[in-house]
């Protein structure tokens, strides 16, 4: 089937003719005539998904770029996990309830400020995690599957009187 310049650029109304002439038949043909007007209107690589604000937001393609041009950097990661820890661990006591809401603010202002740096092209993983010092032992091990050229972490360990308090974030690379 072939499609002349004339037909793509003519008013929605001709579009929806030039479709149905060359479709016919049941529910699959609905399906082709959808597909034929996105195709039509331009729109066939992007996608909308609704935002929490209830906007229609784009979801482009991947663009298969090999490289950020604002790579991850530990060091300054490192940087923020150390200032917010110990802006909101200062004077603390171990408390559980207390402690859990600690962990979601933290790790919701670490992940606040890093989205202010803009690393472009990378996810962050923040976890945050505030454990009773009682005399025992803890044996923790976090696994990912990333490429070691471009994702990388930081992590920070505070110890209080307390209580021991562990920072992990992870930027992976997205493609």
């Amino acid at each position: 089937m072939s499609l002349s310049r004339q037909t793509m650029t003519s008013s929605p109304s001709s579009k929806l003719s030039f479709a149905s002439k060359h479709l016919s038949g049941g529910s699959s043909s609905r399906l082709r005539l959808t597909s034929m007007l996105a195709l039509l209107n331009g729109r066939g690589s992007v996608a909308f998904r609704t935002g929490k604000s209830g906007f229609k937001v784009p979801r482009y393609q991947n663009t298969y770029q090999l490289h950020s041009s604002n790579p991850f950097s530990h060091n300054v990661v490192d940087k923020i996990v150390v200032n917010v820890m110990t802006e909101y661990l200062t004077d603390i006591k171990y408390n559980p309830i207390v402690c859990l809401k600690l962990c979601q603010n933290m790790a919701m202002e670490i992940r606040k400020q890093i989205y202010k740096k803009d690393f472009t092209r990378y996810k962050y993983a923040v976890m945050m995690t505030i454990i009773e010092k009682t005399g025992q032992g803890i044996n923790s091990e976090l696994g990912f599957l990333w490429d070691a050229e471009r994702d990388s972490y930081s992590k920070y360990i505070l110890e209080a009187r307390q209580f021991y308090a562990i920072g992990i974030v992870a930027g992976v690379y997205y493609e």
